[in-house]
């Protein structure tokens, strides 16, 4: 896998406290799901997520 091991240990300690959260490396990095739906993730040394329907935007 291809990830920055300290990139990802922000996402662990945001979420360590919610229950429901496993990590799994996927699309060549490492994701963070809760209750099996990706939430955020980690590629390379740059972390991304997801909005969520309130947030989203049509361009």
């Amino acid at each position: 896998m291809d990830y920055s091991e300290a990139q990802a240990q922000i996402p662990r300690d945001d979420l360590s406290g919610v229950t429901g959260i496993t990590e799994k490396q996927m699309f060549g990095g490492l994701c963070f799901l809760l209750n099996g739906n990706m939430i955020c993730g980690v590629h390379k040394d740059w972390g991304h997520g997801r909005a969520g329907k309130d947030h989203q935007r049509l361009f």
